[in-house]
């Protein structure tokens, strides 16, 4: 926020080099026939700190808007920003001015709201209703500010959203009594420590699933207190994609159930192996694996199980989006080629002639990826990958292994992090990354919750990838309740 602000009053100073960079621009703007590169070794004096980055000013391509001093201003702010290495303009100089009026009408406190947050990544679709591909105004922030923050209860002394928040602010404060030096502070630590409570806030609002997954949440009326958190758990519940428990999750405990793949009866067989590859290649997520058995002894029961259910659409048996993006390669079709994997001596015999040694995480993982088994890509092999290290048979990896296949993955996992404020840039640093929020996490769990969650390593990488999951209004209003009324069913 303030570095924009001040860029805007920087550019007003009577400095040569900007009074050169003024003129120039006011004549570039002008030229309707060639573009003007604009390199800051001609203006800035100091190039140590600053980039060498050039900027260009296109051609004029229309005469019909005019060249006025808010137009000059605009390439002058365009042009600096690129030189001194300012975030992207397009996507964070409306957020500044967002900020700003939070802050004017709420004061600083307004930026702990978890609502406004949302409301930062979400500008136009959720904050000025306008569509994602539309460039937001100073002035549409303030007709924003005028009708829906100024008279919002939230910015008057004595009313009950004002001392909510108090409470919240109280909350970060029990972390950082001089809390708001995390809003410029230049400490990344600190940013980071931060960052991890978004994470500790979503644990603590679907804790009440891991106490009890079958539970009956009824939903009060919208204005009764609680509605917004049993909305929200009502909601992930049941889903696959959304539920942070890994082992919670309708397709897991279903394949989790007795006698299934990874049972005793059935981990160390063949038929296992290929039942946990349909699985992972072919059923998770589907109405087929809810209702019937999990585990197929042949190729051919396989099929006349299939075939008994011609009547069924494709997706009953198979769903291409089961993890997220779609996946053309993930097919029924699949499964001849699965049996033949299943009795590949080479593939299999870290499972079915170990001799109960447990074979090294990436190991296990590089093993199967080089055998290029149909629609096992990176992430479907690391989900394999985990439900054996679950089941006793597969080492659990370090921090680094973990962070060397979120690197690899580049999906719901390093989205996350970087979500959380990690750049990730290289192995390294989503190995350390990744490290760094398991013990956080881990600071905040009693032996008791660390039980009850089944607190570990696949747990934070796959909470982790349920943060891009949570961008949806209800989660940030659950996440409220939760902050500042400390809600438990």
């Amino acid at each position: 926020m303030t570095l924009w602000e001040w860029l805007y009053k920087f550019i007003r100073c009577p400095i040569p080099w900007i009074d050169k960079l003024h003129r120039n621009i006011s004549v570039y703007l002008l030229n309707t026939s060639e573009d003007h590169v604009l390199d800051p070794k001609d203006y800035i004096p100091d190039l140590d700190t600053v980039s060498t980055t050039i900027y260009t000013i296109p051609a004029r391509r229309s005469t019909l808007n005019p060249i006025d001093a808010a137009a000059i201003e605009d390439k002058m702010v365009d042009a600096l920003s690129v030189w001194l290495n300012f975030p992207t303009r397009a996507d964070w100089e409306s957020k500044s001015w967002f900020i700003r009026d939070i802050v004017n009408n709420i004061g600083s406190e307004g930026l702990v709201l978890p609502s406004v947050i949302w409301a930062t990544t979400r500008l136009n679709d959720y904050v000025l209703e306008r569509g994602r591909t539309c460039k937001l105004t100073r002035k549409n922030i303030q007709d924003w500010t005028a009708i829906q923050l100024s008279h919002h209860p939230i910015t008057r002394s004595t009313t009950l959203e004002r001392q909510c928040l108090e409470r919240m602010v109280s909350h970060v404060r029990s972390y950082y009594p001089d809390w708001t030096c995390l809003l410029t502070c230049s400490d990344s630590h600190l940013r980071d420590d931060l960052s991890v409570l978004d994470l500790t806030t979503m644990i603590n609002i679907m804790e009440p699933l891991a106490i009890d997954p079958d539970q009956h949440i009824t939903i009060p009326h919208c204005s009764a207190k609680g509605y917004a958190l049993r909305q929200f758990l009502s909601d992930v519940q049941y889903d696959d994609k959304k539920n942070i428990f890994r082992d919670l999750a309708p397709s897991r405990r279903h394949i989790l159930k007795d006698a299934g793949p990874f049972s005793p009866l059935h981990l160390h067989t063949q038929a296992g192996f290929f039942s946990a590859l349909l699985h992972r290649g072919i059923t998770h997520h589907t109405e087929f694996l809810l209702e019937h058995k999990t585990v197929f002894t042949s190729e051919q029961l396989w099929n006349s199980t299939i075939q008994s259910k011609t009547s069924k659409p494709p997706k009953y048996f198979c769903d291409p989006c089961a993890y997220g993006q779609p996946a053309k390669d993930r097919k029924v079709t699949n499964a001849g080629a699965y049996w033949t994997f299943s009795i590949n001596k080479p593939l299999t015999n870290w499972l079915l002639y170990s001799d109960n040694q447990k074979i090294g995480f990436l190991d296990l993982y590089n093993k199967i990826r080089k055998a290029h088994i149909p629609a096992f890509g990176a992430l479907t092999t690391y989900l394999l990958t985990v439900d054996y290290a679950i089941a006793g048979v597969v080492a659990l990896p370090e921090p680094m292994e973990m962070g060397q296949i979120l690197f690899e993955i580049n999906a719901g996992g390093i989205d996350g992090l970087r979500r959380l404020g990690f750049p990730c840039r290289t192995v390294e640093e989503t190995g350390d990354a990744f490290a760094f929020v398991m013990s956080k996490l881990q600071e905040t769990m009693s032996p008791e919750r660390e039980d009850r969650m089944d607190f570990g390593i696949f747990m934070v990488e796959h909470t982790l990838c349920k943060l891009k999951r949570m961008g949806q209004k209800s989660y940030y209003e659950a996440a409220e309740e939760e902050w500042y009324q400390g809600i438990r069913l």
